[in-house]
């Protein structure tokens, strides 16, 4: 009996020991398992984003003749840093978010010093802070056939941007039509046929007109020193765009023909109110006086756009591949601007303090219809080496459009005619990309900050850019 008791005392400590490894061993396990569920958890999470973007260096030689009032040859560099990163959502099977946050900075300049353009262009993007560039979401009401859009659309670098770096197409809209961040709303619908050698779409796009005109004034001026009006024309206060779009593979003498039809009808609510010292009038030389420039009506100005667009992919089964483009512009004019002198430094020669002058109308002095024309062409060497060569031609009165680009250059917005040839050299698996360029145009108008006046100079911009895709 003793012997039986002793066997008990002796085992039961160690069922003890054995029961608690178990239970430790079952933690391990649950803490195991948990962490398992975890990492399925973050990795179905993960399955919902998708990250990309771009990184590119821009170097601008600028090298242009004088004109009347500015006789001497001037020579600028510019270098420019672009940034881009993509973070997009599929959310569920009929709602996915699109982002893109863009940054364009120059080179040892804390701000960029350059003409007056739209707010939000890549002129003013000249800070290394972050902005909005795409921000919006997708609802499928019919999947893969009626799309509902709403947010910061995707309206910049359309084609035939992307034929030049030898990457895909961006933008919903060509270059020519409209390339400015927009916020607003979209319905698309898509189609194709049976064999699918054949696409179309349709879209229509609304801004719903609450813009409020920006009083930022770039620039600016300062009492006792010379300088122009430095305000910014501001975004359109309403906006209402169409556009279809066409591609197929059926036609033999083609690998692909695109073509875009755009319809823009908007009105600009001209420049905030600013100081200026002195008008913008050749007339009067040296003038000190202080002006206040401002528009009595909310519409400065009012247009219609129609642009057609058309993209020939390996024409006659070749490596070489052209596209057209031509723009049509009805723009109206809605009430003079007014200078108004607030501090007399003329001692009355040019008017006493509340003198008011006309300073014409915004952007253009009367209704005019004008035309603007693009037509290229590259040729694919291999899979990594292209050139390529354009010639744009833009008359006085055709509306602005491409302010917002990847590269510094102003070509498509200068009045005037002129022509572009590049080389661009793609890496392997096209992570990057190097262009060299050279534009050789004649600008007959320039933007005085109000509207367009008359000069004769010819512009040479040698370029180099860079782009990593990340």
């Amino acid at each position: 009996m003793k012997k039986i008791t002793l066997m008990i005392l002796l085992t039961f400590p160690l069922l003890c020991f054995a029961e608690k490894q178990d239970y430790k061993e079952l933690e391990n396990r649950i803490e195991e398992l948990e962490n398992s569920l975890l990492d399925i958890e973050l990795s179905q999470a993960a399955r919902k984003f998708s990250f990309s973007g771009d990184f590119g260096v821009n170097y601008d030689n600028y090298q242009s003749d004088g004109w009347a009032n500015s006789p001497k040859n001037r020579s600028s560099n510019v270098t420019n840093i672009v940034f881009e990163l993509n973070a997009d959502v599929k959310v569920s099977k009929r709602l996915s978010f699109y982002s893109t946050l863009y940054s364009n900075f120059y080179m040892n300049k804390n701000v960029a010093t350059v003409g007056p353009v739209l707010e939000t262009s890549r002129h003013l993007d000249g800070t290394a802070f972050l902005k909005l560039n795409k921000a919006y979401l997708d609802y499928q009401i019919i999947p893969g056939t009626l799309v509902l859009s709403a947010g910061r659309l995707p309206t910049t670098d359309g084609p035939p941007e992307h034929l030049k770096d030898g990457d895909e197409r961006r933008g919903t809209y060509n270059t020519l039509s409209y390339s400015l961040p927009f916020d607003g709303f979209a319905l698309t619908y898509k189609g194709s046929s049976d064999d699918k050698k054949h696409s179309y779409s349709l879209r229509g796009i609304v801004n719903p007109g609450n813009i409020v005109p920006t009083t930022d004034i770039h620039g600016g001026s300062e009492k006792g020193k010379e300088s122009s009006v430095r305000g910014q024309i501001s975004k359109p206060e309403s906006f209402y765009f169409a556009t279809a779009e066409y591609q197929t593979k059926a036609f033999r003498l083609v690998d692909k023909l695109t073509l875009l039809l755009n319809y823009a009808a908007f009105s600009l609510a001209g420049p905030g109110e600013q100081v200026s010292r002195g008008l913008l009038d050749s007339s009067k030389p040296g003038d000190r006086n202080v002006y206040r420039i401002s528009h009595p009506e909310d519409t400065a100005y009012s247009a219609q756009n129609i642009v057609a667009y058309l993209e020939l992919e390996g024409l006659f089964k070749s490596r070489f591949d052209i596209y057209s483009s031509y723009k049509y512009t009805n723009a109206k004019k809605r009430g003079n601007l007014i200078g108004t002198i607030i501090e007399d430094n003329e001692g009355g020669a040019l008017g006493a303090q509340g003198t008011t002058y006309s300073l014409g109308g915004f952007l253009t002095d009367s209704d005019i219809t004008a035309g603007q024309q693009l037509h290229g062409v590259r040729y694919r060497y291999n899979d990594r080496l292209l050139t390529g060569l354009e010639y744009i031609s833009t008359n006085i009165g055709t509306t602005p459009s491409s302010f917002f680009s990847r590269r510094n250059t102003a070509q498509y917005n200068w009045m005037g005619q002129g022509y572009h040839s590049y080389v661009t050299l793609l890496m392997p698996s096209q992570s990057s990309s190097l262009r060299v360029g050279y534009i050789n145009f004649l600008r007959d108008h320039y933007f005085n900050n109000i509207n367009y006046s008359v000069i004769d100079q010819r512009v040479h911009n040698t370029y180099f850019a860079y782009v990593l895709r990340l």
